[in-house]
């Protein structure tokens, strides 16, 4: 896989035509919340049930709540006072978050995870409340149902054509709220990976339905073995690890122990400070640059490994995690490759494309159903992290060929609009550095001075900005 070819490291958004939805989507979102507010005491504990609904997912507020005035006084009502079903972000909505935010905290500590879900939402942005919890239902097309409203509301069009996929396969999404997947009692639970049983392995230990290094902290499979949590994926995890890491740690996100750094021979960025630090060690023509205010140059990271067919590997062990188990057997020979260290030499292709930002990962997978006649996948993927939308199939269903067929792969396009993505071969099982495209971009009448290292590592920030106080960067002069 060579990012520079897939531009993952380049953020973009591309609209898609709109596509209108009919009225009556809206009716099962109907609020009841009005109710609550006009028989309770708003000024006491009061039960609440509803749900919050945005771009990035959704948040469900359930149970007994103090100072609900101050919640409630928030959102936006009508001329009655009831509150609308479409709430927009606007800067007197943030406004009033402000003011209450420091008083719902001091009454109830539940409030400081609903304070940041709000505070995360895009100024401008429309998003719902609805009564009751949308979460709720993870077997049936809701939740694409939800998003498809939500992003109407904001004139985007969803990427998923509902209808025309529906027609197909089955949706299931997980990602948006807290799972555990799986049997829940441990002696009753058999491994997903490797088919064996307590007592001869053992469960004690959460284990992540996607690495917990990646942002995941809702997901997790309780049929992995801690055998196979800890040893047998650790090598394609990491891989898998070492191909986003930069990406990670360039919008300083966290992991498993806090906000991700990197050090490697050519790059090396340091989240420690509030500001953070980015060192890239590669040939540029400093006066070229300030000149033409912007240039391009790729960066190759060799302490930063991984095979391509092994991040194959990865996204399907990630699937495998949260399918349902009743199609676990269809996957049996998908599971022993992705286990062992047997390698393909031919894969099906996999799509990438750049998508909205997501601090937690999100995934769906759409299972074909019994009666549908058509030559698409039985299992496609469609994986989020960050600002990267993964989408793929599991290879071997059945024990039959990897491959696609070029008419598997028209009937995709219909459905998932592949032009939107680049499609990529992940086969090789070569190791390869990670590859990255950066681009720097010089503001107008900005100002660079060259300094030695030395002086540059002496000085603190502050020390800097005192000492040069009208300078926008630092050339380094590591010879000096």
């Amino acid at each position: 896989m060579n990012f520079k070819q897939c531009q993952l490291y380049s953020v973009y958004y591309r609209c898609y035509n709109q596509y209108v939805y009919e009225q009556s989507l809206y009716t099962w979102l109907s609020l009841e919340i009005n109710s609550f507010m006009e028989n309770n005491n708003l000024n006491n504990m009061v039960k609440v049930n509803f749900s919050i609904c945005t771009i990035n997912g959704n948040l469900n507020v359930n149970g007994l709540f103090n100072v609900l005035k101050g919640l409630i006084s928030i959102f936006q009502c009508d001329d009655k006072g009831h509150l609308l079903m479409i709430q927009t972000a606007d800067d007197v909505f943030f406004q009033k978050l402000h003011i209450v935010s420091g008083e719902l905290k001091a009454a109830d500590r539940r409030s400081y995870g609903l304070i940041k879900f709000l505070e995360k939402i895009k100024i401008n942005e429309k998003f719902l409340l609805a009564s009751g919890n949308i979460n709720a239902d993870r077997s049936l097309n809701s939740i694409v149902k939800i998003k498809q409203i939500v992003y109407q509301i904001n004139n985007i069009q969803y990427p998923i054509d509902l209808g025309k996929v529906g027609d197909i396969y089955n949706i299931y999404c997980w990602g948006d709220v807290k799972a555990y997947i799986g049997e829940g009692n441990k002696q009753k639970r058999v491994c997903r990976f490797c088919d064996k049983k307590t007592p001869t392995v053992t469960f004690n230990h959460n284990a992540h339905a996607i690495s917990v290094s990646l942002g995941n902290k809702l997901l997790f499979c309780n049929e992995e073995c801690d055998d196979c949590n800890h040893e047998r994926f650790s090598e394609i995890e990491q891989e898998f690890i070492n191909a986003h890491l930069i990406l990670y740690s360039l919008f300083r996100k966290k992991g498993r122990n806090g906000i991700l750094n990197v050090s490697g021979k050519n790059i090396n960025i340091d989240n420690k400070n509030t500001n953070g630090s980015i060192e890239i060690k590669n040939d540029i023509d400093i006066n070229t640059l300030i000149k033409s205010k912007n240039q391009n140059f790729k960066i190759q990271e060799p302490l930063l490994k991984y095979s391509p067919q092994n991040l194959y590997k990865c996204l399907c062990k990630f699937a495998v995690s949260v399918i349902d188990k009743k199609h676990l057997k269809r996957l049996s020979e998908t599971i022993r490759w992705l286990g062992s260290d047997c390698t393909k030499t031919t894969l099906p292709p996999i799509w990438v494309r750049t998508c909205e930002m997501h601090d937690q990962p999100l995934i769906g997978i759409f299972v074909k159903k019994e009666n549908a006649n058509s030559t698409l996948p039985e299992f496609v993927i469609q994986l989020n992290i960050l600002n990267i939308q993964y989408l793929y199939a599991f290879p071997f269903v059945d024990d039959n060929e990897a491959m696609l067929s070029e008419s598997s792969k028209s009937e995709l396009e219909n459905l998932f609009g592949l032009s939107m993505y680049f499609e990529v071969d992940f086969s090789s099982n070569i190791k390869l550095p990670v590859n990255l495209l950066f681009n720097i971009e010089i503001p107008e009448n900005a100002e660079f001075i060259t300094i030695s290292k030395s002086e540059f590592e002496t000085l603190s920030d502050k020390e800097r900005e005192t000492k040069y106080p009208n300078i926008s960067g630092f050339c380094i002069n590591n010879n000096a």
